[in-house]
């Protein structure tokens, strides 16, 4: 793995945060919505040019990963298997109120729907 550390600027997670995957590469979509535990210091993610954490699943799950040649594959995820998720794609979530988090979710959502393709923007935002 090639990944390089950098500082951390502006970045949605912080070291020992849970957070919910909210997006993955092609191929990987299986690990959207699951819960991870996000661990420092924050890296440059070859694959991507994008900065990321190591993870673990909050819970024990087979995990699928990309490796820097391209390949997927599936395996159970531990800190020492060095996978690598990028911060965008990552919900951080923190204790606030429910509708705040409810809303925060739901943004997501809807602008992942709409990237992916699977929905127009206005009707996302509820306009006709």
């Amino acid at each position: 793995m090639n990944n390089q550390m950098i500082e951390p600027v502006s970045l949605r997670c912080t070291d020992g945060d849970i957070a919910l995957v909210i997006h993955d590469t092609p191929g990987c979509e299986q690990n959207i919505g699951k819960v991870v535990c996000v661990k420092g210091p924050a890296w440059t993610i070859n694959r991507s040019g994008m900065q990321g954490w190591r993870i673990k699943p909050l819970h024990p799950a087979l995990w699928v990963v990309e490796d820097d040649r391209g390949v997927i594959d599936h395996e159970m995820v531990e800190w020492n298997s060095n996978v690598f998720h990028e911060d965008e794609w990552l919900l951080p979530l923190r204790p606030q109120s429910d509708d705040a988090v409810w809303w925060e979710v739901q943004q997501e959502i809807n602008l992942y729907l709409i990237d992916s393709g699977h929905v127009v923007a206005g009707l996302a935002n509820g306009v006709d």
